[in-house]
């Protein structure tokens, strides 16, 4: 008997016929021969290590930013916890088509973690937030530089659309928080309310906000610097500057879940971006595979953990 798939499923067939779809147009385009040469060569190999290591330590980072956005709900774990459960939902990311995967299992993990459900939620919701907001603000500081080095009347439209999009969806989220707090009383509505609007913990420690905010930047100026260094080892004199610049839509752009973890996405912004710079196509094309390499290893330390996690909840089964 027939069976009418289900919303995920027929989202996970569109996102992985998008990213097939676009790196199809790659291989039948262009002459991928130099790119994949480039990929084979020693610099290529250098190159995966340096973005597997540069990964880890936006690892590292993103560990420290969910202890201080713990602290929003007097909450707390340790560093090597919160580094866990980064690496967790890292590794999930890469796995479960995007980052909202990747979440999911944060709130697994956190709650593993002897944080109840609804401040594990909250939290991870509001980290997600606080690096949105992090890239909003830079892309909104150099949104006039982009546009100096943009002719396409249509790219120029996207490109203004795209910070203020994120900035209407913040300043929704931050209203939220101002709902009255008699609202959660709601049995149907309270964990609703409490989900969506965890903008108002952001108020009561702007210190920890603050240091939030500046951790998501850091791990952004090293997505910068990441792609800097590819280029630099790819034989490419690249800008550090518009590196960094440049970087900021191209995360924004391949974090929408319309993909599978990016690719295919990231590698058509790759390409349209560094174009405008006169960057070649194949070596845009092999800096961005090396950068969607890097992520899928980096991410494998955090399959480990899980593996660990699962092994200590069926030992504690067992005993019981």
């Amino acid at each position: 008997m027939f069976r009418i798939p289900s919303i995920k499923t027929i989202l996970f067939v569109i996102k992985l016929t998008l990213s097939f779809f676009l790196l199809g147009v790659f291989v039948t385009k262009f002459d991928l021969s130099s790119t994949f040469g480039t990929l084979g060569s020693s610099a290529g190999y250098q190159a995966l290590v340096i973005g597997v290591l540069i990964t880890l330590v936006q690892s590292y980072i993103g560990g420290m930013r969910l202890q201080f956005i713990l602290k929003f709900y007097d909450s707390s774990i340790s560093f090597l916890t919160g580094l866990r459960i980064w690496l967790i939902g890292a590794f999930f990311s890469q796995l479960m088509i995007s980052f909202v995967g990747g979440d999911a299992m944060r709130i697994w993990s956190l709650s593993r973690s002897q944080v109840p459900i609804r401040i594990a939620s909250g939290a991870i919701l509001l980290d997600r937030v606080i690096g949105f907001i992090a890239l909003i603000i830079f892309l909104i500081l150099t949104l006039p530089l982009l546009l100096d080095i943009i002719e396409s009347p249509l790219m120029r439209y996207n490109v203004i659309l795209l910070p203020f999009v994120g900035f209407f969806t913040i300043a929704v989220f931050i209203l939220l928080g101002m709902l009255p707090q008699k609202l959660t009383e709601n049995r149907f509505f309270g964990f609703l309310f409490n989900f969506i609007s965890n903008s108002r913990y952001i108020k009561n420690l702007i210190k920890d906000f603050t240091i939030a905010l500046v951790l998501s930047l850091l791990i952004h100026l090293l997505h910068g610097l990441t792609i800097y260094i590819l280029f630099e080892l790819y034989g490419v004199k690249a800008d550090l500057f518009w590196c960094t610049v440049l970087s900021a839509p191209i995360m924004l752009i391949s974090m929408l879940p319309i993909s599978f973890s990016g690719w295919g996405v990231r590698e058509s912004v790759m390409i349209t971006g560094f174009g405008l710079l006169g960057i070649p196509t194949e070596k845009s094309l092999a800096v961005s595979i090396t950068l969607g390499l890097a992520l899928l290893v980096g991410s494998l330390p955090g399959s480990i953990c899980f593996l660990f996690e699962r092994k200590r909840d069926l030992s504690l089964a067992s005993q019981s």
